[in-house]
């Protein structure tokens, strides 16, 4: 007898809870630590959590409706151990899997991570730490990067009436000025993973009289919304932080509308940034440090151009442009007050200076003044900056 070919039947799953089993199937593929291939299946690993463990059942109680020739097996490891999902049936049931969950791509992943192994829960500590200093000198920063907000938003196509995600929102930038744009009926939701972030930008927003706008906390990669829910997604200045880039931009991807923009800014190569090298030439000649990772988290992961226009299209977004942006890094204040907010806002930075005793840090901000002295004409920052925008399409 001929087997039936082997297909998921959505329609077998009520149509009150399809959206939610598609949002937990692609939370836990994205959480997926490792895979083994078996006779006749796979099965995954995930770390032991209760909650987790929920999403599992809750999966699986709905997964057998449109996947009847699936066996489903869950075991938990003693004494804190992982959990392991089984998927196992008959034939041709593992290239079901492997195209369902997109092995190959799953693989790319780990393999990166592998070799460049970030731990979430620091990366997130420490900007925790840095929150108070990017809140301070918030206003400086702003106008910094009102450009590059603007470019954003153009690439973008934002306009009005429309409903826009701004991931990394920071203290409030570019989702107050985006906010102006989209109103007065469209909407702005600003997230951000570190809850003091999104404090400061919900203070902003109620000091501003902003009222079309909404926050979450919430990661890159775990985002809290539905599919389809945004005409435009942005990003300024935060992909390059995401631990995991790559389930990030399919985050992204998956809350964006069919036919919605994805855009995302990133800086260029530092040598074609002043703003940063020279402060970096001066601390290489006091603080050594090892050769950066030009994969892990950092300002210049995506500096190459192409890098991150590549991500973007391995999560399968269409349409992918890249943009080199020209303009000032401008704002009203001196060589000092430059250097205070640059030594402060940058984990980096704060963590290389402490190393040096305190007449060592004052020679730093000496050497600092001097070498960026001549973008300060009349005691005014004005420093020559690239930034590449990477934009695209969610495919209709």
């Amino acid at each position: 007898m001929t087997q039936s070919p082997i297909a998921c039947d959505m329609t077998a799953i009520p149509t009150n809870q399809r959206q939610a089993h598609l949002a937990t199937s692609r939370e836990l593929f994205s959480r997926i630590e490792e895979f083994r291939e078996l006779a006749n299946g796979y099965e995954f690993r995930f770390t032991n959590e209760a909650k987790l463990l929920l999403k599992l059942v809750e999966f699986i109680s709905l997964e057998k409706l449109c996947c009847p020739f699936l066996s489903f097996v869950i075991e938990v490891e003693p004494e804190g151990g992982p959990v392991w999902l089984r998927l196992t049936g008959r034939e041709g049931v593992k290239a079901f899997i492997r195209e369902e969950i997109s092995l190959q791509d799953l693989q790319d992943s780990h393999d990166l991570q592998d070799k460049n192994p970030v731990n979430p829960v620091k990366v997130l500590n420490e900007w925790r730490d840095t929150a108070q200093y990017w809140v301070k000198h918030s206003a400086a920063l702003s106008t910094m990067f009102a450009p590059l907000t603007q470019a954003l938003i153009e690439q973008a196509g934002i306009r009005e009436g429309q409903s826009v995600l701004d991931i990394a929102g920071g203290a409030g930038e570019p989702s107050l000025t985006i906010a102006g744009v989209v109103a007065p009926s469209g909407l702005v939701t600003c997230t951000d993973a570190v809850p003091e972030m999104v404090e400061a930008a919900q203070s902003e927003a109620k000091r501003q009289g902003v009222e079309n706008i909404q926050f979450r906390v919430c990661t890159a990669d775990s985002l809290p919304f539905p599919d389809n829910s945004f005409d435009a997604v942005v990003s300024r200045l935060g992909m390059m932080f995401f631990p995991d880039s790559l389930a990030a931009m399919r985050e992204m991807m998956r809350v964006t509308k069919p036919g919605g923009t994805l855009a995302l800014a990133v800086w260029h190569k530092s040598e074609l940034n002043p703003f940063c090298h020279l402060v970096s030439n001066v601390i290489e000649q006091h603080v050594q440090s090892p050769a950066a990772d030009p994969d892990a988290p950092g300002a210049f992961r995506f500096a190459e151009p192409g890098k991150l226009a590549s991500v973007m299209t391995r999560a399968g977004v269409g349409d992918v442009v890249e943009r080199v942006i020209k303009f000032d890094i401008a704002a009203p204040i001196s060589a000092l007050e430059f250097w205070t907010i640059r030594s402060q806002v940058s984990e980096t930075l704060r963590s290389k200076l402490a190393k040096l005793p305190p007449d060592e840090q004052a020679e730093v901000s000496r050497e600092v003044e001097q070498s960026v002295s001549e973008f300060f004409p009349d005691n005014q920052m004005k420093f020559p900056a690239q930034m590449i925008i990477v934009s695209g399409k969610k495919p209709l």
